[in-house]
C-alpha cells in the first residue's frame, strides 16, 4: 500500500471530530507541562545561585543539564517512535520527566539536582519530540498547520504559568524552589488518561503493514462505515527504512537545513529565556521583581504563538518562520543599542512574541519534510540538534556575560538568530505542507 494509501485519504475525507479535540488537548497539555518544567529553571536558578553560592559557570551548567538529557531523549524518541510506535514513547516520556521533577525537589545539592534535571530532560525529549509527528498524523491536511501550531501554543501558557508560580512560590522561603519544582512533577497523573484516550497512529500502522489495526483505529474515530484499508504490497516508502536513508540525496539537505534551524534558534531561545531573570538580578533588580517583570515577558508568548499558528496555513510556515525570526533578531539588536533594564523589560516582551511565534512555525513543518517511515527519526534528529544549541547557550551566556555585558549578550543572540534565518529554505515547496496529504509531504527516499 503506497504512502498515499487509504489511511491518509480516509483522514482527508473527514473533518475534525471530538476525537481530534481530545487529541488537541492531550498534545497541548504535554507541551504545557514541558514548558512549565523547562521554564521553572529560569526562576529557580537565581535562588539556587544564592543558596548554594554558585559561580556563573556553575549556574550555566545547571541551566544546560536539562538539555543534555533532552538531547538523548529526542534521539531515542525519533528512533523508537518509528520502530515501536508513537503512543508508548509519548507516555513513557511523561512519566520519566515527572519523576525527574520530584527528584529535583528532593535534591540536597548541585550534583543530584543536575542529575535529576538530566533525567527529567530525557523524559521531556521523549515526549515533546513525538507529539507533533504523532498527533498531527490523525489530522486532515487543511487543519494541520493550525493544529500543530495551536498545540505548540500551549507552551506559552506553560511559560506564563512558570512565571506566575515562580513569583508566588520561589521568593517565599528557603524551600519555595522545592515546592515549585515538585509542582512540575504533577503531570504524572495524566499518564492514565493518555493511555486510555490515545490510539496508535493509523499512518504509522499502515507504514508497518498492520492495515487491520489501522482500520480499527479509523473505525474508532469515524465509525463503522469508514472505508477499510485493504492489505497490499507496500511501496518502498512504507517499508521500514534504515536511518542512513536520511543521508541520501533526497533527504540530506532537508535534514541538514532543518537541524540548522533548530540549532541556531534553540541557542538563541534558551540564551534569552534561561538567563533573563538572572540578568535582571545581576543588574540590581531584586529576585522578586525580576520574576515579576518576567510575567509580562512570558505572557507575550501567547499572542505570538497563536497569531503564527493562524498564519501557518495562510502564508506557509516557512514564511512565518522567516518573518518572525528576522523580527526577533532585529529586536535583539535594538535592545543591544540601549541595554537598560527598561529595554530588557519592554524589548523582552517583543522578543518573546517573535521567538515563540517562530516555535509555532517550525513545530508545524518539521515532521512533514521527512517521509512517513522516517518522520519521527527526522524530527528527533532536528530536535536533538536544537538541544545541542540549548545545552551550549546557558553555559555560553554564563561565561560571556562577565566579558561583554548586556550589550554583547544581545548582540550575540541577534547574530545567532540571523544565522537561523539563513538556514530557512528559500523555496516554500521545501517546507510548506499546507494543501497536501500527510504522507505526501516529503519526497520519496531514493
Amino acid at each position: 500500500m503506497g504512502e498515499t494509501g487509504m489511511v491518509s485519504r480516509t483522514i482527508e475525507q473527514h473533518g475534525l471530530s471530538s476525537f481530534h479535540k481530545r487529541l488537541f488537548l492531550i498534545g497541548g497539555s504535554g507541551y504545557f507541562f514541558d514548558a512549565l518544567d523547562v521554564a521553572s529553571l529560569s526562576f529557580v536558578l537565581p535562588a539556587l545561585a544564592s543558596l548554594w553560592h554558585l559561580s556563573m559557570t556553575q549556574t550555566g551548567a545547571i541551566g544546560s543539564s536539562t538539555f543534555v538529557g533532552y538531547f538523548f531523549g529526542a534521539l531515542t524518541a525519533g528512533f523508537s517512535g518509528d520502530r515501536h510506535g508513537r503512543k508508548r514513547v509519548m507516555i513513557a516520556g511523561l512519566i520519566i520527566f515527572s519523576l525527574g521533577a520530584f527528584g529535583c525537589a528532593a535534591s540536597p545539592g548541585v550534583t543530584s539536582f543536575m542529575l535529576f534535571r538530566g533525567i527529567g530532560g530525557f523524559g521531556i525529549g521523549l515526549e515533546s519530540v513525538i507529539i507533533a509527528p504523532y498527533l498531527t498524523e490523525f489530522v486532515p491536511v487543511r487543519w494541520r498547520g493550525r493544529f500543530a501550531g495551536g498545540m505548540a501554543g500551549f507552551m506559552s501558557f506553560g511559560f506564563l504559568g512558570a512565571a506566575l508560580a515562580g513569583y508566588a512560590l520561589v521568593p517565599q522561603g528557603a524551600n519555595g524552589w522545592r515546592i515549585f519544582t515538585a509542582l512540575c512533577g504533577l503531570p504524572i497523573i495524566l499518564a492514565w488518561w493518555w493511555a486510555r484516550a490515545l490510539k496508535e497512529s493509523p499512518v504509522w500502522l499502515e507504514s508497518r503493514g498492520r492495515t487491520d489495526e489501522a482500520a480499527d483505529v479509523l473505525r474508532t474515530i469515524y465509525g463503522s462505515t469508514v472505508i477499510v484499508p485493504q492489505p497490499g504490497a507496500p511501496d518502498r516508502n512504507q517499508l521500514p527504512l534504515p536511518p542512513t536513508r536520511l543521508l541520501t540525496p533526497g533527504n540530506r539537505l532537508t535534514l541538514f537545513r532543518t537541524c540548522g534551524i533548530w540549532f541556531f534558534f534553540m541557542f538563541s531561545y534558551y540564551a534569552f529565556f534561561t538567563w533573563m531573570p538572572q540578568l535582571l538580578v545581576l543588574n540590581g533588580v531584586t529576585l522578586s521583581n525580576s520574576i515579576y517583570y518576567s510575567i509580562a515577558t512570558f505572557g507575550a508568548q501567547i499572542p505570538g504563538y497563536f497569531v503564527a499558528a493562524w498564519l501557518n496555513d495562510k502564508i506557509g510556515s516557512h514564511r512565518v518562520l522567516t518573518i518572525y525570526v528576522t523580527c526577533a533578531a532585529a529586536t535583539c539588536i535594538g535592545i543591544a543599542l540601549h541595554p537598560t533594564i527598561e529595554a530588557i523589560r519592554y524589548g523582552g516582551m517583543v522578543l518573546s512574541f517573535f521567538l515563540n511565534g517562530s516555535n509555532a512555525a517550525y513545530y508545524a513543518f518539521t515532521p512533514f519534510v521527512f517521509p512517513a517511515a522516517l518522520r519521527a527519526r527526522g524530527a528527533g534528529l532536528a530536535s536533538s540538534a536544537g538541544r545541542i544549541g540549548a545545552v551550549i547557550a546557558p553555559i555560553c551566556m554564563g561565561a560571556v556575560y562577565p566579558l561583554v555585558g548586556l550589550r554583547g549578550i544581545f548582540l550575540l543572540i541577534g547574530a545567532i538568530l540571523f544565522l537561523a534565518v539563513l538556514t530557512v529554505p528559500a523555496r516554500g515547496a521545501a517546507v510548506r505542507t499546507s494543501g497536501r496529504i500527510v504522507a505526501e509531504t516529503s519526497a520519496a527516499p531514493p
